[in-house]
């Protein structure tokens, strides 16, 4: 029922139809789903810990800050920011606990790919000024940016799928790959069509082995990167953005975003406060995050980004199983693209994104569970896995419950004295990642200026 609660929940993310289908238009579904589903996931929860990956914890305190974003100016609407964050993080973890096992995890991934191909075979045409021929889909993709950058989420994993699927999911992961290609140059979007380049490059990188290898595809990187500024007329205006009127104006208000920064460092101007500033979008989840919820925020953001990136390249390379491998190759894809579509489009908040962390998170569980009762078998000498651990409820009178073979699961608290969780070293990167963020975009703002 949970499994179906969660492919049910998936397609509400992804396809949306509650958003253009005339039935059902405006309808609360994820909600009323949610209420449906709560009472029998809570009722899993007493054998195992709510929070279990260094992804989970800082997807925990990024919703505390969106609340605490609002002490600076609506201290009496405080509630309102956290109960959308608490229902988004409950979201998160539903998808995080119920995707237990293997066969669930790469059928999730499977639903994520063809509900975006959906998406992606009912686009139209539409009319930019007076110019037509850009394409954008339904629901919240009738924008052919958002559209794009659902597309540059959809190619990861069908071509991750052609590079280490069986024989049937390499040629439906071809036809999807092809499809979304021919989409996504159909919408001309700068910003989808360089995510979608930089997350088929870290697929292909994360396969090189060797030092060599690595730094050909580096350089092949590189090259085939310049030819497409050279040759493509849309990404070529990169270039020269001086001259072109969207980017600079995405420059204003990445400007004005460094300004509410200035003011509010610490926790922002507010949770989705910033058009109320600026009357318009941010255009990047950077700087939205570092506007409405300064520092802290943007730490946070990029911190849970980093964990769930640092977990699928893992185990896209030492997952124990060769679909756990392809499901982090996949995520891999899917998290880069998203860092590089952030630059120029907001998707900060959309359960949307936050799904896909939490599907590594699921992955990372799936992939310790797998890897502990690998070596208890081979410990034992038994041919066979180890079966799933009994529940101390069940447990005969006197006897002690087993010990779960899952890391995450053994850890006491919040998780702090499992070893390796989150490191010094770790938090260094993190802040040197939000300090990168902030003096890119500083220095790209004050060249144009």
């Amino acid at each position: 029922m949970l499994y179906a609660g969660v492919v049910f929940y998936l397609i509400l993310q992804f396809l949306r139809p509650q958003e253009f289908l005339p039935l059902i238009r405006g309808a609360r579904l994820v909600f009323y789903s949610m209420i449906l589903l709560t009472p029998p996931w809570l009722a899993t929860l007493q054998f195992k810990k709510v929070f279990r990956t260094p992804q989970d914890y800082f997807m925990l305190l990024f919703c505390v800050i969106c609340a605490l974003s609002y002490l600076n100016w609506w201290p009496t609407r405080i509630q309102e920011p956290a109960e959308e964050m608490g229902k988004t993080l409950l979201c998160y973890l539903f998808v995080v606990h119920v995707i237990d096992t293997r066969r669930k995890l790469v059928g999730a991934l499977w639903l994520v790919m063809m509900m975006l191909l959906i998406v992606a075979l009912m686009a139209h045409e539409i009319q930019i000024g007076p110019t037509r021929g850009q394409y954008a889909s339904i629901g919240m993709f009738d924008n052919r940016n958002d559209f794009a950058y659902a597309l540059a989420m959809m190619l990861p994993v069908a071509f991750a799928f052609v590079l280490r699927g069986d024989p049937f999911a390499k040629i439906c992961g071809a036809g999807v790959l092809l499809a979304g290609v021919a989409e996504l140059v159909a919408t001309d979007s700068r910003g989808g069509q360089l995510a979608s380049m930089f997350a088929a490059y870290s697929t292909i990188f994360v396969l090189a082995r060797s030092k060599v290898g690595r730094g050909v595809l580096l350089v092949v990187g590189v090259v085939v990167l310049m030819f497409a500024f050279a040759f493509s007329a849309r990404l070529g205006t990169i270039g020269s953005y001086q001259q072109d009127e969207s980017a600079m104006d995405r420059v204003y208000i990445w400007s004005n975003a460094l300004e509410m920064f200035k003011d509010h460092p610490l926790i922002g101007v507010g949770w989705k406060k910033f058009r109320e500033y600026s009357k318009r979008d941010s255009h990047s989840s950077y700087m939205r995050a570092i506007a409405e919820l300064g520092g802290v925020g943007l730490a946070l953001y990029l911190g849970m980004l980093f964990f769930a990136l640092r977990d699928a390249h893992n185990l896209a390379r030492n997952a124990p199983h060769p679909s756990l491998r392809m499901a982090g190759l996949a995520l891999t894809g899917v998290l880069v693209g998203h860092l590089v579509a952030s630059l120029f489009q907001t998707r900060l908040y959309h359960t949307f994104v936050l799904v896909q962390i939490a599907i590594v998170s699921a992955l990372r569980l799936v992939s310790d569970r797998e890897r502990a009762a690998e070596r208890a078998t081979q410990g034992s000498g038994a041919p066979t896995a180890v079966p799933a651990p009994v529940p101390a409820a069940s447990a005969g009178p006197g006897a002690a419950a087993p010990e779960p073979p899952n890391l995450w699961e053994r850890s006491v608290g919040f998780g702090l004295k499992s070893p390796g969780l989150i490191t010094r070293l770790d938090l260094l990167r993190i802040g040197g990642l939000t300090f990168a963020c902030w003096l890119v975009h500083k220095i790209f703002i004050m060249k144009s200026g």
